[in-house]
């Protein structure tokens, strides 16, 4: 079974140290410059004596001739911002797995962390196929995560992301045998975000009505660190809200 990893932050990072554990035929690994977890993944691999590659948003096209003598099995795309393009996501044979913090087919697309706390629609996590549109490639394996009362985009995310590597880990082995269905992904009811719609989360409208819970849910969606909190103006003036959730005890 040979495998290539596109791998970022933390769960780039765990999904990758798990395959490694598994002493699976890894190939090569993509990374981004400058990512948080590009020298702890490189340290990984060194001892291992694994290549890795940094990539940019189009890899070039000695990359991709590189790629197709490696005669890969799966490629895993692991929390990788750059949308791959067919030539690139069609050179394994089994085809290439995207690893989406969502419960497909809702919030396909940037941040799927913080729309459930916004619209109400159902957390979790989607292992599928890539396609030439976004997360829209058929299903292999999901899983529901609770959104609690007292959840923010970050403590969400936390979870959708410990959640994902536990799906991963538990079905691995079926992945490498091929022992899934492949389920349709939906375009309807799903729903897609881009990321300029999470921007416009940042300023909070003073002069808009809006009830309780809804302006809860704006700031719960807007306390995303590294990500400013959402904020309001007055007397030419930014003030910037966080709150503090809790169960009572």
């Amino acid at each position: 079974m040979n495998i290539f990893v596109l791998a970022t932050n933390f769960l780039g990072f765990r999904i990758l140290r798990f395959l490694l554990k598994q002493n699976d035929n890894i190939l090569g690994v993509g990374l981004i410059k400058n990512n948080s977890y590009s020298n702890k993944i490189i340290k990984e691999l060194k001892i291992r004596k694994i290549s890795f590659f940094y990539l940019t948003k189009k890899p070039s096209k000695v990359f991709l001739k590189k790629l197709k003598k490696m005669k890969l099995d799966y490629l895993l795309s692991v929390s990788w911002p750059h949308i791959l393009e067919e030539k690139f996501f069609n050179i394994p044979k089994y085809g290439s797995l995207n690893f989406h913090l969502a419960f497909l087919p809702f919030n396909r697309g940037k941040n799927p962390n913080v729309w459930p706390i916004i619209d109400g629609s159902s957390a979790g996590v989607t292992i599928h196929f890539i396609n030439n549109k976004i997360d829209d490639g058929e299903i292999v394996f999901q899983k529901k995560v609770d959104l609690e009362t007292i959840d923010t985009a970050k403590t969400l995310f936390k979870k959708l992301n410990v959640k994902m590597i536990k799906l991963f880990e538990k079905n691995w082995i079926k992945i490498k045998n091929r022992n899934y269905k492949k389920n349709k992904n939906l375009r309807k009811p799903g729903t897609f975000h881009a990321s300029s719609e999470f921007k416009k989360l940042d300023k909070i409208n003073l002069n808009k009505k809006m009830y309780p819970l809804d302006l809860i849910n704006h700031l719960r969606a807007k306390m995303f660190k590294p990500y400013p909190s959402a904020y309001f103006e007055k007397n030419n003036k930014k003030t910037f809200v966080e709150i503090k959730l809790k169960y009572e005890k």
